[in-house]
């Protein structure tokens, strides 16, 4: 049997959401757990791979998105604009039955009433960034969804 990946024929993609969360020319960052990140802590936005299970009714993209970012910051009141960016990351990321590549969609959202945030366990802060001051080891995919997102 082999991987996904290494069969000589096609490469198998994952899809991942990720929610640019803006407020005051801000946008919205989370830093990882280490203990569920593979031992290393890094900024990223809210979001996460869909998940689909055999025989239930298809997941939505925007769907996706709110349900993340909810379980993520507790943050109901998410208002999702317009996609702004997507990549192909030039890696792999490991799943349980093999590595596969991950395609990332990027959308711009918004907030209603100002939000309590309640991070989950695979966070342990987050910080509201402008475009100047972000984390000198943020990807650069990372940094053109923000530029996308926030203009000039």
């Amino acid at each position: 049997m082999t991987t996904p990946n290494n069969d000589g024929g096609e490469k198998f993609f994952q899809l991942g959401t990720k929610a640019v969360i803006v407020r005051d020319s801000k946008v919205l960052m989370l830093k990882t757990n280490p203990a569920y990140s593979q031992g290393k802590a890094f900024w990223d936005f809210p979001g996460g791979r869909m998940k689909q299970k055999f025989g239930t009714k298809p997941r939505d993209i925007v769907e996706n998105i709110r349900r993340e970012v909810q379980e993520e910051t507790g943050i109901a009141t998410l208002i999702v604009k317009n996609l702004v960016h997507t990549v192909i990351l030039p890696y792999d990321v490991p799943f349980n039955v093999g590595n596969f590549g991950l395609v990332l969609f990027f959308y711009k959202c918004t907030l209603g009433p100002e939000p309590n945030i309640k991070l989950d366990w695979e966070h342990t802060e987050f910080k509201w960034f402008d475009k100047k001051e972000l984390p000198d080891s943020l990807d650069v995919w990372y940094r053109e969804a923000i530029e996308k997102t926030l203009g000039s």
